[in-house]
């Protein structure tokens, strides 16, 4: 026999709260650390600074539109624009303004990229009596002179560069870019060995300054007065940051 029970008004029993089930969140692993980001390596060093010396490109570039640099020796007397042209021979009877004049203009040799991205880069002068344009190279040939002028500063429209003066020296007179594949690395090497075997040269310790084949050198050249085949250089290493 079954026995039912009427429970139309009855609900489901109540669970007392101190035992109802409390929902357990499991234990979980703390989450992992993330990576710290690499830090982004630092973009190579044009050697391009900011100026400190304001110069008016437009302005020159309004009186001739070769202009490129402007170019100053600390202690000479060198401190004038620099011209691009399609030829090496313009610019020495011709002044900044395109008018004739045997002073000519400092200009840059037709082998380079006039945006100073090679490694060997050549700007010509005249040696002149009175001692302007280039004839101001000449004083690097005193020791004294040499070991307390270090630099040269090249400006142009994006900043200045700032080349550190490691040799002066007296040379032939072939050009020195048309001769020598300075993109070939071991020439390269060979050239700066060149240059600090020669034990005529006034010239820094080969210790203190290193020259590699990321490293840019600016070459100034200037005549040997009565030396129709001579030519005298100084020559500067573009200053960077080191890199670590």
């Amino acid at each position: 026999m079954f026995l039912f029970i009427n429970r139309q008004d009855a609900g489901p029993p109540e669970i007392p709260e101190e035992i109802a089930p409390v929902v357990v969140t499991p234990p979980q692993d703390p989450p992992a650390p993330e990576p710290e980001p690499e830090p982004e390596p630092e973009p190579p060093d044009d050697g391009i600074r900011p100026p400190d010396r304001d110069i008016d490109f437009e302005a020159l570039l309004e009186i001739n539109e070769d202009t490129i640099a402007w170019v100053y020796v600390p202690g000479t007397l060198i401190d004038y624009p620099v011209v691009a042209s399609k030829d090496n021979y313009d610019y020495l009877e011709h002044g900044f303004d395109g008018k004739q004049n045997w002073y000519g203009t400092p200009f840059m040799d037709m082998g380079n990229s006039p945006d100073f991205s090679d490694r060997n880069t050549v700007i010509y002068g005249h040696n002149m009596n009175d001692g302007t344009m280039f004839a101001g190279l000449h004083k690097f040939k005193d020791m004294e002179f040499f070991e307390e002028t270090r630099e040269i500063k090249l400006y142009t429209a994006e900043g200045m560069r700032t080349y550190e003066i490691f040799a002066a020296y007296i040379t032939d007179n072939r050009n020195i870019l048309f001769e020598t594949d300075y993109s070939d690395d071991t020439v390269w090497e060979a050239y700066i060995e060149g240059i600090f075997a020669n034990e005529d040269a006034n010239l820094l310790p080969k210790q203190s300054i290193q020259i590699g084949e990321a490293d840019q050198i600016l070459t100034l050249s200037t005549c040997v007065k009565d030396e129709f085949y001579q030519r005298y250089l100084v020559q500067g290493v573009l200053k960077k940051r080191e890199m670590t």
